[in-house]
């Protein structure tokens, strides 16, 4: 099973994605449109960089994670319980829990999966249906013993615009 981010809309404060799941294949094509996911601003990292580079673009709480594949196992959390949905060895970030919230404001750089999206508000609704579900889904997936894995891409047009690339 694959998860795939896309991210669609950036701010300076936070980021908005397209949420994907691919039951059947390792590529984006065929999959399923699921919802949205939010996090804090993207500030342009991506998995394959040094951590020092990582560490010297990151602000604590409020960078999201970078772009890049990364396993979802289930660990057990002090704040979200036991079997919680974490996202493995994310470069330079610790504890990446996919959990319920709205807004930036719920996130430390995890993302917050939702079925609804506000753009303009750039927060994400009914985000507690959409997590229960994601966890029924991933758990049986793990529990056979499936990869699961979480994909973060981003939309290069809006992505370049918000950088103020001149290409568009």
């Amino acid at each position: 099973m694959r998860l795939v981010c896309h991210r669609r809309h950036f701010t300076a404060d936070a980021t908005l994605s397209e949420l994907r799941v691919d039951y059947e294949s390792s590529t984006a094509q065929g999959a399923q449109a699921f919802g949205w996911v939010c996090e804090d601003q993207d500030r342009g990292l991506s998995q394959g960089m040094p951590l020092d580079v990582i560490a010297s673009i990151k602000v604590q709480s409020e960078t999201a994670i970078p772009v890049g594949t990364y396993r979802i196992v289930l660990e057990d959390s002090p704040k979200y319980g036991p079997d919680t949905l974490t996202l493995a060895d994310v470069p330079g970030y610790r504890y990446i829990r996919i959990h319920a919230g709205n807004d930036d404001d719920d996130t430390a750089g995890c993302p917050l999966p939702g079925l609804e999206l506000d753009v303009a508000t750039m927060t994400v609704q009914k985000s507690r249906p959409a997590v229960e579900w994601l966890e029924t889904k991933i758990r049986a997936a793990i529990g056979r013993g499936e990869p699961v894995t979480w994909t973060i891409t981003r939309h290069a047009p809006t992505w370049r615009a918000y950088r103020g690339d001149p290409r568009g």
